[in-house]
């Protein structure tokens, strides 16, 4: 049937190609057509953006935390790639185009990656910008001497986004430790395009650097 593709409708033909020759057999089904059934949707249902895009707008900026709000809500939860490709789009709504070039960020932290002497002047401790191709890429960590002093008898780290705090439409990644109060201490933040494995590797790896 050729009347949508990807329709449901049980009306169909099939063509065999016989191998030992240049004949064509055609199977055709003896069924009426029917176009009320719809294909199954595979992309995110329309009642979940609106639900997304609720959630955005209240600070919800990355599928871990989005994901972790629908399943609070008992909502149906899309794939966390369908949800970042999505974000992608609402960015670009809400935000516009980036305003700021990769190579107006790499002088910024060439700039400001000398360390000062004022121990709560903030600095960039470490950086890594990838451009010239279709797939950019920038990490940054910013820091300053005194965050860097509550590494010293910590224990053990802790990284996350911080869903109410972007830029540009990108959560911004906290890195720090907890005391016996449950209270945090920050070494310092974290811009990432992404919020993958490698963002985090990178950010334990500046914290390691800077010490």
């Amino acid at each position: 049937c050729s009347f949508k593709r990807g329709s449901n409708c049980p009306a169909k033909i099939y063509l065999l190609f016989h191998a030992s020759n240049f004949e064509v057999t055609l199977f055709q089904a003896i069924i009426q057509h029917d176009h009320r059934t719809v294909s199954k949707q595979t992309g995110i249902p329309f009642e979940v953006k609106n639900v997304i895009i609720e959630l955005f707008q209240n600070g919800y900026t990355t599928p871990k935390a989005i994901l972790s709000e629908l399943d609070k809500r008992k909502i149906i939860q899309p794939k966390a790639s369908q949800i970042s490709s999505f974000l992608v789009t609402l960015r670009r709504k809400f935000y516009g185009p980036a305003q700021i070039g990769l190579n107006h960020i790499k002088n910024w932290c060439i700039e400001k990656s000398i360390i000062p002497n004022d121990p709560d002047q903030c600095f960039v401790a470490n950086y890594y910008i990838k451009d010239g191709d279709a797939d950019p890429l920038f990490r940054l960590f910013v820091t300053t001497k005194n965050l860097m002093k509550n590494c010293l008898n910590s224990n053990h780290v802790c990284a996350d986004a911080t869903y109410k705090l972007i830029w540009q439409g990108y959560p911004v990644l906290m890195v720090g430790t907890t005391d016996k109060q449950c209270a945090f201490h920050p070494f310092g933040i974290a811009l990432c395009i992404n919020e993958q494995t490698t963002d985090f590797e990178f950010i334990f790896k500046s914290v390691q650097l800077t010490v």
